[in-house]
């Protein structure tokens, strides 16, 4: 064989390993790029199973406004509690340990709840979602589905980049559109109970939601994150036309777990309450005057907090004194075994004489 000839043979094989390497490198490149995106759509179709979901929620630019929340979901059920910064929400509850913003409701199988100091306060879900669990539901509800409000997590279809989904909130179902067309008014009924919109993706990324009403979601998907693939670290709210530094509300997702293999007692209320405090407390209807209980249960609250320390108090005092009564127990005795030897050499003596 020639020198011509294997340098050629050489020549194919060379290129015959680095086309597919190439090849092969644009392919793992072009699916990393979309995997934000393709993951964004897959949660927002998907039913959430998400183990623990913190994030922060602000208001119309005010960074006073900033309310943070702790929540789960698993198909129906869920909670959400309303939190401090500076408060840990791993600890559960206890008269020592209360919420610093009474704030936590949820649900599980067929009961909605709600935990007012440690007062657990129960109502059937066979009836409509009670007022003081329906506004946190719909803000967990927007968080889980990424700034697009008004709809159940997991219920959107996409169809490429353009989706709908039915609308949760059935309170308005239409409303009527004026139009003047040559100078004659034509009124037509616009149908609301739909929820529709176009996804934006830029390198794979998603970066904007224009939906009905002329609103736009904006996300932003910083490199150093811990979150999820297609989960966003930021979203907000603005009206179409404006920056996104202009926002109306805005979601900040600091933690988001998944777990497809949550047990039957993540949701009871129960778990969020320490152990030795579950049942003291009587547990009243949810519709019923929870203000009133409220001030009931932190005064109970207050009361088992003193109980526990004027009890502690007790305890200190007896075991202080069982200490003094055996350091002075030695004493007494010599005290009295000096005495009696005294008394017995004043008596040899007596007899001496």
């Amino acid at each position: 064989m020639s020198k011509r000839i294997r340098i050629g043979i050489l020549c194919i094989m060379k290129y015959c390993l680095i086309f597919p390497c190439i090849i092969l490198m644009c392919a793992v490149s072009f699916a990393d790029s979309n995997s934000d995106a393709d993951a964004f759509k897959e949660m927002l179709s998907s039913t959430p199973h998400v183990r623990e979901i913190v994030f922060a929620v602000a208001y119309g630019q005010d960074p006073t406004s900033v309310a943070y929340y702790y929540g789960a979901c698993f198909g129906s059920n869920f909670y959400i509690r309303r939190f401090l910064s500076n408060e840990d929400v791993s600890i559960p509850l206890s008269p020592t340990n209360q919420m610093g913003f009474p704030l936590f409701v949820g649900k599980d199988g067929r009961e909605y709840w709600e935990i007012s100091g440690m007062s657990i306060y129960r109502t059937s879900a066979s009836t409509n979602v009670p007022p003081v669990i329906e506004g946190e539901l719909a803000l967990l509800n927007s968080a889980l589905s990424f700034g697009v409000s008004g709809v159940i997590p997991g219920t959107i279809h996409w169809d490429e980049n353009s989706f709908y989904a039915k609308r949760n909130d059935m309170h308005l179902t239409s409303v009527k559109e004026r139009t003047i067309i040559n100078g004659v008014v034509q009124v037509k009924n616009q149908d609301l109970s739909m929820v529709n919109g176009e996804l934006m993706i830029s390198h794979g990324i998603p970066v904007r939601i224009s939906r009905e009403f002329g609103i736009d979601v904006w996300y932003q998907y910083p490199t150093n994150r811990s979150l999820p693939a297609g989960v966003p670290s930021t979203i907000t709210i603005a009206p179409r036309g404006s920056s996104p530094s202009q926002y109306s509300q805005m979601f900040s997702i600091l933690k988001y777990v998944q777990d497809d293999n949550l047990g039957e007692d993540y949701f009871k209320p129960e778990r969020h309450i320490a152990p030795q405090f579950v049942g003291i407390y009587e547990q009243t209807n949810l519709s019923g005057p929870i203000v009133a209980i409220r001030d009931n249960t932190l005064t109970i609250a207050n009361a088992q907090v003193r109980s526990i320390q004027t009890h502690r108090a007790v305890q200190r005092q007896i075991v202080l004194l069982l200490i003094s009564i055996c350091l002075a127990a030695p004493l007494a005795i010599g005290i009295m075994i000096k005495k009696n030897k005294n008394r017995n050499s004043q008596t040899r003596r007596k007899q001496q004489k």
